[in-house]
């Protein structure tokens, strides 16, 4: 049986590079409309939407009306969310109390709030 994605919305957080560029690229070939959030490299962001036709829109997940802003123009544009894959991640690597209060507070804005 041939599974499809076909008239599905996919918004992929941290979508572009990684395990999320292969996730953004699997639901594209499956048939989904893709749309990849990202934070920095546009270039690549760009390169990955131009190669499997998806969108890719800047965003910083830390920043709540940010995300809230992208995902706002993915349901203006799309109608509709069926997916969402929360890919998106940060670490600073190290010992704990080498972490500066702030980076410590990103890490936990991105990878838990």
């Amino acid at each position: 049986m041939a599974h499809t994605l076909e008239g599905k919305v996919a918004l992929i957080l941290g979508g572009t590079r990684g395990i999320g560029g292969a996730i953004s690229r699997r639901l594209a070939a499956d048939g989904a409309s893709v749309a990849m959030l990202y934070r920095s490299r546009s270039g690549e962001a760009e390169a990955l939407a131009g190669e499997i036709g998806a969108e890719a829109i800047p965003a910083d997940v830390a920043d709540p009306a940010a995300l809230l802003a992208a995902i706002d123009g993915v349901i203006a544009r799309h109608g509709r969310i069926d997916i969402l894959v929360n890919n998106a991640g940060t670490a600073i690597v190290g010992p704990l109390e080498d972490y500066p209060p702030d980076a410590f507070d990103r890490v936990f804005a991105v990878n838990v709030r």
